[in-house]
């Protein structure tokens, strides 16, 4: 008899402890969905992402740039769905992305533009990490998502100045200046003009007339930095 109590014990033991394992895994699954929920409607509400207008310089540069151009077309679709459908457009855009550095137009093929992509691509990178992480970090999502529309704003706005500073026309004596500084960067200043000068009076440089101060003062900047950099190269030497 007692052995028949004992096991009635056991098995109401059992049976509450389920009952118990149930009710906290009830709990933790309503948590979750709520997190989720959460998540979701950060995304849904951040998730904004738009390209700038940009000249018509720039557009005539990228007109036929196919990965910019579906990167752009692919950013105009936000998902809807779900937080996985999130998921597979992060892993999307970033498939798109990667390729962009390497595909650059000529006129953008400098540093600058490259930096940015790298920030950019980083983001994305982040954000895919942070999507597959269950639960779903949902302040480190809140914080990255505003960044990339300034940060493809940043692009936009940098390619802009290049083309801007393309199309405006060289002062007059400039790219005369310009050329005697070249010279001067890849001779010996000591030596070679000093030679010239004496046995070449003609070829003395003169000053060139510029009609801007302004553009004086910038070549001047760079005469120093050129001469700078050129001290510093056989400092190193």
């Amino acid at each position: 008899m007692r052995i028949y109590i004992g096991l009635l014990i056991s098995l109401l033991l059992i049976m509450n402890s389920c009952k118990d394992n149930t009710k906290e895994l009830q709990e933790n699954q309503i948590r979750l969905q709520e997190h989720n929920d959460s998540v979701f409607k950060v995304l849904n509400e951040k998730w904004n992402f738009r390209m700038p207008a940009v000249s018509s310089a720039v557009s005539e540069e990228i007109k036929d740039w196919k990965q910019w151009s579906e990167f752009s077309d692919e950013l105009k679709f936000k998902p809807v769905s779900s937080i996985v459908a999130f998921q597979k457009k992060t892993e999307k855009l970033n498939s798109i992305l990667s390729a962009l550095p390497g595909s650059l137009p000529t006129e953008f093929e400098q540093p600058e533009i490259r930096a940015r992509f790298t920030v950019l691509i980083n983001t994305f990178n982040f954000i895919d990490m942070y999507l597959r992480i269950d639960p779903v970090p949902i302040k480190e999502i809140d914080v990255l998502l505003p960044q990339v529309n300034k940060q493809i704003t940043s692009i936009s706005q940098k390619m802009d100045e290049i083309m801007t500073k393309k199309s405006i026309p060289k002062e007059m004596g400039e790219e005369e200046m310009l050329r005697a500084l070249d010279t001067i960067r890849h001779a010996n200043p000591m030596l070679q003009t000093s030679q010239l000068s004496q046995t070449h009076p003609s070829l003395r440089m003169k000053p060139v007339p510029l009609a801007d101060p302004a553009i004086q003062k910038r070549l001047q900047q760079q005469s120093k930095a050129i001469l700078k950099s050129d001290s510093s190269s056989s400092d190193t030497k």
